[in-house]
C-alpha cells in the first residue's frame, strides 16, 4: 500500500495573555496570573437561551470580581436555576446584599 499526501501549514490559536473583563487590564501570560480569578454565570432554564445565557469571566482583583458578580446577579436574579461562580441565586443575593451594606452603596 502506498500513501500520497501533501504538506500543509496548520495554524493553532494559542493564548498569549489575559484581559480583565471588568477593568480591561491586560497581562502577558500563558496561565491565569496569581491573584486573578475565572468564573462563570448563567442559568439552566428550558429553551435555547440557557446555553446563550452563560458568560465566562477573568478578573484581576476582588473589586472587579464583586463588580461583575453584582452585575450578573442583577441579570439572573429572577432565574430559578441561575448560578454565579457555583452559587445559587439565594446565596448570591445574600452575598450581594452583604457587600452593598458593608460598602454603604
Amino acid at each position: 500500500m502506498s500513501r500520497t499526501g501533501e504538506n500543509k501549514l496548520v495554524e493553532k490559536w494559542v493564548p498569549t495573555g489575559y484581559e480583565c473583563d471588568c477593568c480591561h487590564k491586560k497581562v502577558s501570560s500563558g496561565d491565569l496570573p496569581k491573584g486573578w480569578k475565572s468564573f462563570s454565570a448563567g442559568h439552566g432554564e428550558w429553551g435555547n437561551d440557557s446555553h446563550e445565557s452563560y458568560n465566562n469571566y477573568d478578573v484581576c482583583s476582588f473589586y472587579c470580581y464583586v463588580s461583575l458578580f453584582t452585575e450578573e446577579y442583577e441579570r439572573l436574579k429572577d432565574e430559578d436555576s441561575g448560578v454565579i461562580d457555583h452559587c445559587d441565586m439565594t446565596y448570591a443575593g445574600s452575598l450581594v446584599t452583604y457587600i452593598k451594606t458593608a460598602w454603604n452603596e
